[in-house]
């Protein structure tokens, strides 16, 4: 990844994301993919997930983030065009990242 760029913050009172850790407070930001390979466990749940390409608002949809989450995308989606040139996306489907395609 390239330069990150701090978006803002998600409240989850019951750490559900992190197997019901507590409360806590995950970071958001944004930075623009350099390479992508195959993923590794995650170090905080020992899963290995899959890895999808979709935009931003697809993404604040589909992991049902409301309001905040349309924010950070739209904020990603402005950060992105003014500092790196990536152009707006257009609407698109979710896709996976299968290997060979990294």
């Amino acid at each position: 990844m390239g330069e990150t760029v701090r978006l803002g913050w998600v409240h989850d009172p019951a750490g559900e994301v992190c197997g019901g850790i507590g409360e806590c407070a995950r970071l958001r930001s944004a930075a623009p993919v350099t390479a992508a390979g195959p993923s590794s466990a995650d170090p905080a749940t020992g899963r290995r997930l899959t890895r999808l390409l979709a935009a931003p608002h697809r993404v604040a949809a589909l992991l049902g983030r409301g309001a905040q989450g349309h924010h950070q995308a739209t904020s990603a989606v402005r950060i992105a065009h003014e500092r790196w040139g990536i152009p707006r996306p257009a609407p698109s489907p979710v896709t996976g990242l299968h290997a060979g395609q990294w």
